[in-house]
């Protein structure tokens, strides 16, 4: 029992000299942030270009130096900036839906996430670096794509899917007023 409390005390204590190291390479990759959030580029208080959806990518500069990071970073922006546009596409489906009352007869919850996957998907595909700023520890990338492209995209996404579904709706619309209302078969 007592060399099981002493292995107990020994791991803790070990784990606790861990984390202090930990602690203060936190400190230290906090300070150079901070410095840099506030003498850098004005981008990377507020990631936005005019004209653009923009997302900031940072990541700490590795042994496998700047060009490694920079990847990682622009990397890090392109999936933060899909994710800003996925919920802004749900944003707008969501005002559709409550405009026009649709409880899934004409337009189904599918069709909406299938609009912002695609979209989503061009995003990545579509954007590009804007901006990259590196000091000591880190390197900063501005990401975006230019609104034009978002619009047309969104556009023409659920233009498809709603005349898609609409038709499907309207087919179905048509069989159930056949059976309420048979008619001679000739």
């Amino acid at each position: 029992m007592k060399k099981k409390i002493a292995l107990i005390m020994t791991l803790l204590v070990l784990g606790a000299c861990s984390s202090n190291t930990s602690k203060d390479e936190n400190k230290k990759t906090d300070t150079t942030i901070l410095k840099t959030y506030n003498n850098g580029p004005t981008w990377i208080r507020t990631p936005e270009k005019e004209g653009y959806t923009t997302e900031l990518g940072m990541v700490e500069i590795g042994n496998q130096g700047i060009p490694m990071a920079r990847e990682k970073a622009v990397a890090s922006a392109r999936v933060a900036l899909s994710r800003q546009v996925e919920i802004k596409i749900e944003a707008l489906i969501e005002n559709y839906k409550l405009a026009v009352g649709t409880r899934g007869d004409v337009v189904g919850e599918g069709t909406f996430s299938d609009v912002s996957r695609q979209v989503s998907k061009q995003t990545l595909n579509g954007s590009k670096q804007l901006d990259m700023f590196i000091d000591d520890k880190m390197v900063y990338i501005l990401v975006g794509i230019p609104n034009k492209t978002l619009v047309k995209s969104i556009k023409s996404n659920m233009k498809e899917e709603i005349k898609g579904n609409s038709e499907e709706a309207f087919k179905r619309l048509d069989d159930s007023i056949e059976k309420k209302f048979p008619t001679e078969k000739n």
